[in-house]
């Protein structure tokens, strides 16, 4: 991370309760091509949908893949704009969205908790705290969340066998792994060189 500070949010879904969040250590050195993979890593989430950050009125994201976002605005590229790009300090309550899956929707807000002192310029995202697991890709989006939980839950559930042979026995939606998510963020900030993934792989 940068020598002088680093950015803290917490990541958090729209609406599921309890809330699915993550805690982040982010260096302002860093894209939003990488923000998005640090995003998936510490999600869970497998890259399998478009995606787009929108910022006050901006929208960032990947311009080959949305030529225009939902609202019909220009991409930005995101390997081009940096968090230390951004102004944080002009805005009371500074916030950044991040809408993965345009058919799920699913919302993640990243608030701006703090500023913190960090000298450790090796690493460009650190994970703090987090509750809960990510939820599984193409499973509703937030609507049907709840109900699916509920299904994994209830053996006597109609859904139940067939949700859970879908998302495996090991899925737990209510369980945090702190160790193994960090482990997923540097796995994905180290393949990605920069950049999305998926550009690495065509």
């Amino acid at each position: 991370m940068a020598k002088d500070y680093a950015l803290q949010f917490r990541v958090w879904l729209w609406g599921i309760e309890p809330q699915i969040w993550r805690r982040l250590l982010l260096s302002p050195e860093l894209n939003f091509a990488e923000l998005h993979e640090v995003i998936q890593a510490a999600f869970g989430w497998e890259d399998s949908h478009m995606h787009q950050f929108t910022i006050g009125g901006l929208t960032v994201g990947a311009p080959e893949i949305n030529d225009d976002d939902i609202a019909g605005r220009r991409t930005l590229e995101a390997a081009e704009v940096k968090l230390r790009d951004l102004d944080f300090r002009r805005i009371a309550s500074p916030y950044l969205l991040y809408e993965y899956d345009f058919g799920d929707a699913w919302v993640h807000q990243l608030d701006l908790e703090t500023r913190v002192q960090f000298d450790r310029p090796e690493m460009k995202a650190a994970v703090l705290g987090g509750e809960r697991a990510g939820p599984p890709e193409d499973c509703g989006g937030r609507h049907s969340y709840g109900d699916f939980v509920l299904s994994l839950k209830d053996p006597h559930h109609s859904e139940h066998r067939q949700n859970r042979a879908w998302v495996g026995k090991a899925f737990d939606p209510e369980k945090f792994d702190l160790g193994k998510t960090q482990k997923a963020v540097d796995r994905a900030l180290a393949k990605c060189r920069g950049d999305y993934l998926f550009r690495q792989r065509s």
